[in-house]
């Protein structure tokens, strides 16, 4: 007897994406919930799960394009509309 492999779209375990900091380099990260455990959870920029890879690069672009003309209330603002937690 041969054993399927069946692919739901109901993954218990579904793969997000964070962005994530350390010594001043900025990331997307893919993982799923077991992953949290593996970082600091101070370095994310955000709580926010993008479960998009490019909408995850994007808001990461933005991010660093803010930080790096360091506009204070645009990064507030931006981290306003980012920092939700799932």
């Amino acid at each position: 007897m041969a054993l399927a492999l069946v692919n739901t779209d109901d993954d218990v375990d579904p793969v997000y994406y964070k962005l994530y900091h350390k010594d001043n380099d900025y990331a997307v990260v893919c993982m799923q919930w077991f992953d949290e455990f593996d970082y600091n959870k101070d370095n994310f920029i955000t709580h926010k799960k993008f479960y998009n890879e490019q909408e995850a690069e994007i808001a990461l672009d933005h991010f660093e394009l803010i930080v790096k003309i360091g506009d204070a209330s645009k990064l507030t603002k931006w981290l306003a509309a980012h920092y939700e937690k799932d």
